[in-house]
């Protein structure tokens, strides 16, 4: 394999800064119910990770976002899933526009993916990126201390 081959399971961590699980989506009151989205990344070892989820506009009442990522040894997450990470999201539609959220993560699993749950009246969140990469306790991503 290449430094950058893909495989058929999924993305490996390795070939690229941050494989997206998800570019792009807007999620809406279709996926409130737990919905897993995006392929699954293949973390080739047990490591700590980061997870980005990054949302544009986001309309609805009271509208929620719970990200559960979880981790299995298998690729089809038939068995042994654990949820090692949660991202969540509530309030009001204003103060959740543009929001950038990390969820640092370990795990002893080979996979990770994404499952959500939406929540509120009507919600949606539109142009939501989710992202994973290696953890890099050298680098610095603009956020404050």
């Amino acid at each position: 394999m290449g430094a950058f081959d893909v495989i058929s399971e999924g993305t490996l961590v390795k070939d690229a800064l941050e494989p997206a699980l998800e570019t792009g989506l807007t999620l809406n009151s279709a996926t409130s119910s737990s919905t897993t989205l995006g392929a699954n990344t293949d973390l080739l070892r047990p490591q700590e990770c980061r997870v980005k989820v990054a949302t544009g506009t986001v309309t609805g009442t009271n509208p929620t976002f719970t990200l559960a990522i979880e981790a299995s040894n298998d690729s089809t997450f038939s068995t042994g899933v654990v949820v090692v990470g949660r991202i969540s999201l509530s309030g009001s539609a204003a103060s959740q526009s543009n929001v950038v959220r990390w969820a640092d993560i370990s795990t002893q699993k080979r996979y990770v993916r994404a499952n959500l749950t939406l929540g509120g009246t009507s919600p949606v969140y539109t142009g939501t990126t989710i992202r994973v990469r290696e953890e890099c306790h050298q680098r610095h991503d603009g956020d404050s201390a």
